[in-house]
């Protein structure tokens, strides 16, 4: 029996009464801007995936090059592919949040429109999540690559979240996690759903990926299965400070950046509106207050940047 994947309401053109409406296992949300450059490898590494049970949305947060007509070329040629294009540019981290949002499977990845998959990611995720229930992300091991997709060096990844309790595992995530690759594993919706998601802020997927250690441990799977592209046309790593500013937030009249404040501040909100007991929040409001200590260089420089002969 053949079935309609999108098959959401009847009208003549394409009658689905009496179908059945399949729900894939995975969807697959690739956040686009002006990605035309490397947009065709990251879809194609997610398509050839041996996991096929997958819907694949594409978010494009209005861009200004050939990004849509590759999207729209991608929907027609398969049907596991949407394409979504936004009416302006709502910036980085919530043109990724809406893609969570408005996910329907039971798993959920994100795919960088700059990156590459490895043919078993879906499918290695997917079933690490199956055996461990209670585990939250399952990612790999990953490598960086260079604008024609050439290796560079192999990550040796630091994230440690795969033991301990909630509070533990927060804290761990803050500590270890160096380029955050993990995120582009595959996430348990149910603890997806559970989160704030991404702060609009710089290191706001962090904020995340440590909300989401509050839900369940993270699986480490050695295989490689990602490759992050470092272009400097390809990734924020080589940004100013303004450009991430204007990435994350565009069009924002902010003076300076206060981001080490907000970062501290939304930590502390998911903290206290997350189900850890009341001992176990005290101990980690304790605990970024330290960290906030710790950073008091970065914050004196964003509150007083005359001081510190940064420019507001």
């Amino acid at each position: 029996m053949q079935w309609h994947a999108r098959c959401m309401k009847y009208d003549k053109k394409n009658d689905c009464r009496g179908v059945i409406v399949h729900k894939p296992v995975v969807t697959v949300g690739v956040p686009a801007y002006n990605a035309e450059k490397y947009l065709v490898p990251a879809l194609e590494s997610l398509l050839n995936q041996t996991l096929t049970d997958f819907e694949l949305v594409i978010s494009d947060n209005a861009s200004t090059d050939g990004t849509a007509a590759i999207c729209q070329e991608f929907a027609n040629a398969d049907p596991r592919v949407s394409y979504i294009r936004q009416p302006k540019n709502l910036g980085g981290p919530r043109n990724w949040n809406f893609l969570a949002a408005h996910a329907s499977a039971p798993y959920f990845k994100w795919a960088a429109a700059n990156d590459v998959c490895a043919p078993t990611l879906i499918e290695r995720g997917v079933a690490a999540l199956e055996a461990n229930p209670g585990a939250v992300l399952a990612h790999g091991d990953s490598a960086l690559i260079d604008s024609e997709g050439e290796e560079i060096e192999r990550y040796a990844d630091p994230l440690d979240a795969g033991a301990g309790d909630a509070a533990y595992r927060f804290q761990r995530v803050l500590e270890t996690l160096g380029l955050n690759n993990a995120q582009n594993g595959v996430i348990r919706r149910t603890g997806l759903a559970r989160t704030h998601l991404e702060g609009i802020y710089s290191a706001g997927d962090v904020t995340f990926v440590a909300e989401l250690a509050l839900f369940g441990r993270f699986v480490k799977i050695p295989e490689l299965l990602f490759y992050r592209r470092v272009a400097a046309d390809a990734s924020t790593l080589g940004m100013s400070a303004a450009d991430i500013g204007e990435f994350n937030n565009p069009g924002a009249r902010r003076r300076r950046s206060q981001d080490t404040l907000a970062q501290s501040i939304d930590l502390v909100r998911r903290v206290w509106t997350s189900p850890l007991g009341y001992r176990d929040r005290l101990r980690l409001s304790t605990y970024l207050l330290r960290r906030l200590y710790w950073e008091r260089n970065a914050l004196w420089a964003e509150l007083w940047p005359w001081q510190t002969g940064r420019q507001p």
